[in-house]
């Protein structure tokens, strides 16, 4: 199996459990107006109609695909899985201050000031003015 295949069948999989969360645990369609899984159901069902159109459609020519496109799906991966550890506000500093110093290749000082700088704005917004409750993980953070 080809890398492409692989990963149409991926996003066709990935599109079906939008299209179920959405249908069965969001609702679809509560009290005569859109519930919260409408977009998720329509976004993974052009996702889904894409995807098997591109599986059925056949050999097409290969295109080669640059490895480091997966470095960012493995760090929203790894975000997810730290904030149920540690909590959301911990997981983004490290996170941000991860990618800005060993992706972007920014000094210690630089990606430590931009990463506390944009924590900071985030849980302003939305911890203290908006006052929306932040994951705490396991360890209550």
């Amino acid at each position: 199996m080809s890398l492409n295949r692989l990963i149409e069948l991926t996003c066709a999989v990935v599109s079906a459990v939008w299209i179920y969360m959405g249908v069965f645990q969001y609702g679809f369609w509560t009290e005569n107006t859109p519930g919260g899984g409408f977009v998720p159901v329509l976004f993974g069902g052009l996702t889904l109609i894409f995807c098997l159109a591109l599986l059925l459609k056949g050999k097409a020519k290969s295109v080669t695909v640059n490895k480091n496109v997966f470095f960012p799906v493995a760090v929203v991966v790894a975000a997810m899985i730290f904030t149920a550890l540690v909590g959301m506000i911990v997981t983004l500093l490290v996170m941000v201050f991860a990618w800005l110093k060993f992706y972007e290749k920014y000094s210690y000082l630089r990606a430590g000031v931009i990463s506390v700088a944009a924590i900071a704005f985030v849980f302003g917004i939305f911890g203290v003015w908006l006052q929306v409750p932040f994951p705490t993980g396991l360890l209550g953070i």
